[in-house]
Formats: C-alpha cells, structure tokens, sequence
C-alpha cells in the first residue's frame, strides 16, 4: 500500500512528459497552400456525384513540399474559423484538390463537402491552420454571374481575375482571365404595353458590342449585333412560320390513355394563327472583359393584351429547352420515343418515361420572368417584377397532358437575388406567424391539373373558402402566362409546398423542419429515420391496449387534433376521394417531444398540408355531392377509424363540421364564393378557347361552373344526413343567435369566434329593412324581437354546444335569454339545441 502513492505520481509526471513532448511536435506543413480558384453560381460547370451543380472552392499546393492537410479548416465566418475540418487528404506540390461549398451531409465517396455554402452575391472565404487560429489564406470574394469564377491569373499567383470558362482541378493558365463585367444594355423602351409601333434604341458602355435575339432565346455572340434602333410589332404566325412557333409544336401524346376521359387533355393546336408579341433580350460583349448580364423586355403592342384583366408573367427561354426533342422539358420527346418503341402496345398514362416526367436540376432550365401587376394602355403603368429564374415541369400525371404546370426556382446561380422578394398575393399571411409573406424561394404556375379545361378554379375555390382556418392551404392568384411572347393562357400563381413553405409560415429554421410524403413513403425533408419516427408516433395512437379515449388523449400530444379536423374536412365536404392514398403531405417542427407551451406550429407535433384537390366538387359531374365521404374517410384512414371510436374526438369531429357547415361551407357563402371567381374567370374564357381548342366554348365552360353551384347546393343537406345516420346523431335542429351591437360585446358560438359569426351572418329580413324576428309577429309578452345582426346554423340535438358572452370595454354582461326567457346568468353556457332555438345575449 505505501508503494503505490510513489508509482502514482512517477505515472502522473511520465504522462505529462509524454504530453509535453507531444505538445512540442510541429503541425504538419501548411505552407503554401492556398485558395486558388472559386465558383459561388455553379450553373452547368460542374457536376458533382449526386447530379448536382454545389458551388465550388479550389485548393492549391504552391509549395515545395507535399501537404497533409487532415486539421485544415475551410469557413465562410470569421467567428467561426474551424466550420468545415479537411479530411486525411494529402496534396502534393502543384497540384489542386476541389471542395464542393454544398452543405450535403451524405457525399459521394472521394469528393470533399463542406457544410457551408457560397453567396453568388460577394462572400468571404477562410482557409485557416489547424491550430484553429492562424489564417493561411482569405479571400473576399466579389459577386459572380453565373458560371464565372473568380481566380488566380497564374497558379498561387497574387493576380486575381474571372475566368469563363472556369478551370476546376486545372490550372487557370487554360482559361483566358478577364476583366470586370460589362454593363448590361440600356433599353429605351422597358417592359409595358405600347398602343402602337415601338422604336427601340439600345446603348452600351464605350467599346462594348451589344448581342441581341428577339425569340426568348439566350443571346450569343453569333446573334445579330445592334447598329441601329429596332421597329417592334406583333407578328401574326402560323404553323408554317418557321421556326415553328410555340404554340404549333405538340406537346403530348397522341396516344394519351383514352378510358379514364384522358382525350381531353391531348394537344389540339390553335384553330387560328396566333399574335406573338416581341421578346428583345440583349448583352454587350467587351474584349478581355466578361459579358454583361443579359437584359429582357416584352412588348405588349396594340390593344389586344392590354384587355386582359388579371396580371401577367411573361416568360423568356430558349426555345429548345421547352420543345426541343431531346433536351425541351415541356414535350414527349427522345425518352417517349424510345420508351414508345420497347413498348409499342402499352396504355400511355401520365406516369409513362418522357422528357416531361424528368426530374432534378438536369432538367431545370434557365429563364427569365416579368410579372406585370395590372396591364394598361399606357407604357410605364402597373407594377413590374423581373427576375432570371430556373424553369422545370411541375406535378405528377398531370405532365402528360397539353398544357403544364410550371416550377419556377429563385436562385443565385441565376440572379443576385436568390428570393422572390415580391408580394405576390396582396395581404397574406403566415398561418404561423400571421406576418405578411413578401418573399418566396419557389413559385408554381398551375394549370389547374385534372382540373384544367373544365373550371381550372376548383382547387383554388376550396384553398380561398379555409383561408379563416389553421389549414395550411396554398396562397392562390389566377395570372395570364406568355412564353416567348405567344399566349399562354391562365395559369394560377401558387406557393411551393416545402421546407421553405414551412419556414415563411411558421419562422421556423431550416434544419428544423420535417416534411413526409405518406403515400411515397418518403422523407422530403429531414432524415430517413423522421419517416420511422412518424410510423412510432401512429403506432403509438392505435395501441390495441388502449381504450378509444386514452388513444384520443394521446393522440392530442401527437396531432394538431384542431387543424386536422379542419384539414379532414376540406376533402370530406368535397367529396375528394384522390386523396389518403394519395396527395397527403405531413410536417412537424423538430423537437424533443411535444411543447404546449411552444408558439402555434413549433410544438413538435404532426399537421397536414392542403393540396391537389382538383377532383373535389363533382369532378366530372359523376353526382358525388351525395357521396358519403366520411364513411370512404373510415375505411381508409386507419387514423381516423381509430379516433373516431372516442365519443370526445367524435363529438369534437362532429361539432367542428357543423360550425363549418353552418360557415364556410354554407350554400349561401360558397355560392358566393363560385360567382366571385367564375368572374374573374369568365372574361378570359374566350381566348383560352381560341388558344386551346379542349375548353370547346364558353358555353361549355359555364356548364362546368354550374356543375359546381349544384354541389354547393345540395351538398350540406347529404353530409349531415351522413353524419347523423353513422353516428346515431339524430335530426339536425336550427338555432338562432342574436349577435349583440359590437359596442356592447362579443360573443362565441363552439369554435366560431365572434367575427365569423357576424361574417356568415343573416342580416336583414326578407323586406329588406326589418330586423328578423325570433318569436312570433308581434311584441307582446315573452316575445323577443331580434336586433337586425342574427346568426342561424344547424346542431345536432345529441350533441351540446358551447356559447359564451365577452363584455366590451366599461360594459357589464347580464344574461342569456333563450326563447324569450332569462336562461343564466354565466357567461359560457353550454345547452343541446333542443333546449333553446333562440338565443340572445343581453349586456
């Protein structure tokens, strides 16, 4: 025992003397390594394992000696110097080594990822010594277009110029360095709509040459050179014109699946030639220095385009990378061909391999878009926004028919701005945050999808009648789409459903948002193991040990119960049934379990997203205003066959439909609703029939509408009737609330707060000018005449409800009256229908 103390500290001094000699070995070698080339807008140049276009930072060795650099780091904070740590790589003198500024977590082996990524618009690099302090080089790192870097003349050299084309992993000796960009051409004319003939002029810095095309393409050196002004005006073109135009190319099978009323989505071209509206994009070129940024305007000229009434996108791309057969993303193309020969007898779905049914920046294209708030007669009037944007096909089976959806991408390897920092939908809001939304990372431009050729506003009507809710629906705005000039006809602006969606709602970050695809199966933001954790937390609901209430409680800790009986409900009134087993998206904030104290949508657990309800409303006229969806709902939805056994969720279920039924969903307040967009729609039907011969006439497109006002009509009456015959609920009872003078009080009626009362209220009588009365024709005794406000909906007797009284500001409240009668003289009561079917608060 009295050896060991000695041993102890003999050990404790030879690990310090260990230590210390450890401490004394140099670092490995890091001199002369340096940034040597970079690329922060990564169109085209290069590829990484993945198919991606990550930006990218060059290494370089301009010592003697061969560098290990495992303990380099690389930064793009100066707080933060030790961000990204080299792996065990070693790099011999005179040589390069890539590093994809990428953020991806999973690389291909062999390539180096950062976590951080490049701003097109300036940046500041760090390469930093791996004692985490010592700064070996930094760079600031001026704003690039896209596909220009910016590097060394010579290798290691202290000359720094821009190089096109870049030399990644190469010497920059094999590229010509250039000087400052060029500024882009000066229009004397911007984007607008001229009544006649434009003049156009166009200017350029001294010694520059100005580029320019008048198709939508991208201009090159080998388009025409500007020598004098240019005489714009529409031109009239048919399918003989050469090159053929847009709108004469066919752009879907002829062969389109026929049995499920596909043929009315097969491309038909226009009856008539069309009117093609000049595009003029330019740039100026300059020996030694990098070409401009490329300048677009479209001329709208006569008075044909400034009659319409909705506002426009125009869109500029090059031709061939819509229609062309082997890289245009908006036809068949080489991919059907050939699919088409291996399978000459197969039925053509949506689903089938074409150019259209490609997916990933493979099959982005560059472009450019103007959005022009109001048209007008006058040049220079009504609010414009520009940007160079990236271009793909949008949605699912949908791609296959004539007319496409469109995704529009803000990106730094387009533009400075890598937002869309634009209002597009005038006043919305987060759902969240209940901040107005100005900026947007994805747009999508819809046809309408199944929809389209027949109303093209059934998704959007339902996303506008759950604007009041929780629902997370998609902001909606019917546009007219140009491409290349040529009319395109209504497309409806849509927001983009995913993490960035979930992040201008909610103000939630990023990394912290989870997004699954049910159906798919599919993690489309997060980590594989979220889709794991979504199946747990369902399981966790139907355990076959809990009774139906204990599930419902676990349930709430799980599931915003509130929002998804509000989401439940936007299919069920519409009797969609292209849904649960398709088109279901499911998002939650990451945390470490559910918060109820956190802000509304951070508390961890799951809700729904709205989307893709164009089958809703009767599509296609089958009679589904009658359709018990609800019942469908249960042998579908497991989740919900599983709640609905709980009298407390069922109850709630219940309840929270009526309050809907007797609001949102009303006969009254959704034929208002089929009439204020049918008008919209209405003045613009005319040229959609000339440009696309499938809508047939307006005639047929007003019949379509109609089809929609029947459901409307009859569909209320059918879900209560489903709902009291599943349930045992009994005949639906009408009650009357009289709403007090806003002066006196608000009230509230279940879920209903006191403005949707007075929204979805009954005002007048039907003479015009005489309150409504409650109780009888005269004013005697026990008799109660309502004020002129009144609100009147349909309750199940089985069922209670809620109301309750809020007293204004200096004002008292004293009780309920029902059916004429003091009831109490609490201010929440809850009653069934039966009880009182006149109701009226006194302050």
């Amino acid at each position: 025992m009295k050896n060991k103390f000695p041993i102890f500290i003999f050990s404790l001094i030879a690990l310090g003397l260990v230590g210390f000699v450890l401490f004394l070995q140099p670092a490995p070698p890091v001199e002369g390594l340096v940034i040597n080339e970079v690329m922060t807008s990564n169109g085209e140049t290069l590829q990484d394992g993945h198919g991606d276009y990550p930006n990218w930072i060059e290494i370089y060795n301009k010592g003697t000696e061969t560098i290990q650099l495992n303990g380099v780091f690389l930064s793009d904070n100066q707080n933060n110097l030790t961000k990204w740590q080299f792996p065990k790589v070693t790099l011999y003198p005179e040589s390069h080594l890539l590093v994809y500024a990428s953020e991806k977590e999973n690389p291909v082996a062999e390539e180096l990822h950062a976590n951080f990524s490049l701003s097109a618009g300036g940046d500041t690099l760090y390469l930093t010594a791996p004692d985490g302090e010592t700064i070996l080089d930094e760079l600031d790192i001026v704003p690039l277009p896209r596909d220009v870097s910016y590097g060394r003349i010579t290798d290691g050299s202290d000359a720094w110029a821009y190089f096109q084309p870049a030399t990644p992993g190469h010497s920059n000796t094999l590229s010509q360095p250039l000087e400052e960009q060029v500024a882009a051409p000066v229009f004397s004319h911007t984007t607008g709509f001229y009544p006649d003939t434009v003049t156009l002029e166009l200017e350029a810095e001294e010694g520059a040459t100005i580029h320019y095309t008048l198709d939508g393409s991208w201009p090159t050196e080998n388009d025409p050179i500007y020598t004098e002004p240019i005489t714009l005006n529409p031109e009239t073109v048919g399918p003989d014109h050469q090159p053929t135009p847009l709108s004469f190319i066919p752009t879907a099978s002829d062969d389109l699946f026929p049995d499920w009323g596909y043929d009315r989505y097969l491309y038909i071209p226009p009856a008539e030639p069309i009117t093609r509206y000049p595009v003029v994009r330019a740039m100026a070129v300059k020996e030694t220095h990098l070409t401009s940024p490329v300048e677009t305007h479209t001329y709208f000229i006569g008075n044909e385009a400034a009659e319409h009434q909705l506002p426009i996108i125009s869109i500029a791309v090059n031709p061939e990378d819509l229609m062309d057969e082997d890289q245009g993303i908006y036809v068949p193309g080489t991919i059907f061909d050939q699919w088409r020969e291996e399978n000459p007898e197969e039925p053509v779905t949506g689903a089938v391999p074409a150019n259209y049914n490609q997916r990933g920046r493979e099959w982005e294209r560059p472009a450019h878009m103007t959005f022009i708030e109001s048209p007008s007669p006058l040049a220079g009037e009504g609010q414009t926004f520009s940007q160079n944007i990236g271009l793909r096909i949008h949605g699912g089976w949908t791609r296959a028919w004539t007319a496409k959806s469109l995704r529009l991408y803000a990106r730094r390897h387009y533009d400075t701005e890598h937002w869309f920092n634009y209002e597009f939908f005038p006043g919305y809001q987060g759902t969240g945050t209940g901040e107005t939304i100005d900026r947007y990372k994805r747009l999508i431009l819809r046809t309408s999808g199944n929809d389209w050729s027949m109303t093209m506003f059934r998704d959007a009507l339902i996303h506008e009648l759950v604007a009041d809710t929780k629902v997370d629906r998609q902001a909606y705005r019917p546009m007219i789409l140009y491409l290349n000039g040529e009319y395109w006809g209504i497309h409806n602006l849509r927001e983009r459903l995913d993490q960035y969606y979930i992040m201008s709602h909610y103000g939630i970050e990023e990394d912290k948002v989870i997004v699954i695809n049910e159906p798919l199966r599919e993690v489309e933001r997060g980590v594989p193991s979220d889709l794991e954790d979504f199946d747990k937390d369902m399981r966790a609901i139907m355990g076959v040990s809990l009774s139906a209430e204990e599930r419902y409680q676990r349930a709430k800790e799980i599931i915003d119960i509130p929002t998804w009986i509000d989401y439940l409900t936007t299919s069920l009134y519409g009797g969609n049934i292209d849904w649960i087993e398709n088109n279901v998206r499911i998002w939650r904030t990451r945390t470490d379990g559910y918060d109820p104290e956190a802000t509304f949508g951070q508390d961890g657990r799951w809700r729904w997203i709205l989307f893709d309800v164009d089958l809703a409303f009767d599509f296609q006229g089958f009679g589904y205003q009658t359709h018990n969806t609800i019942e469908w709902l249960e042998d579908k939805s497991e989740l919900f066959h599983t709640l609905i056994r709980s009298q407390s969720f069922r109850h709630q279920f219940v309840q929270r439909y009526n309050d809907l039924l007797n609001t949102i969903y009303s006969e009254q307040n959704v034929l208002h609703m089929i009439d204020q967009l049918a008008s919209i729609y209405e003045p613009e039907i005319s040229r959609m029939v000339e440009r696309w011969p499938n809508f047939q006439s307006l005639e047929n497109w007003q019949q379509e509408v109609d089809v929609l006002r029947q459901f409307a009509s009859e569909r209320p009456t059918h879900v209560r009737n489903h709902m009291a015959a599943m349930y045992d609920l009994g005949e639906p009872v009408e009650i009357t609330v009289a709403l007090p003078d806003s002066s006196d009080g608000d009230i509230t009626l279940n879920s209903l707060e006191d403005v949707s009362l007075r929204k979805h209220a009954n005002v007048l009588s039907p003479s015009g000018n005489v309150p409504s009365p409650l109780a009888g024709e005269g004013q005697g005794e026990g008799e109660m005449h309502f004020p002129e406000t009144c609100f009147s909906g349909h309750y199940f007797p089985t069922i209670p409800i809620t109301l309750t009284a809020y007293p204004a500001e200096g004002k008292n409240f004293s009780y309920w009256e029902m059916d004429g009668e003091p009831y109490s003289d609490q201010a929440t009561i809850t009653i069934t229908p039966e009880e009182g079917k006149r109701i009226r608060p006194v302050f």
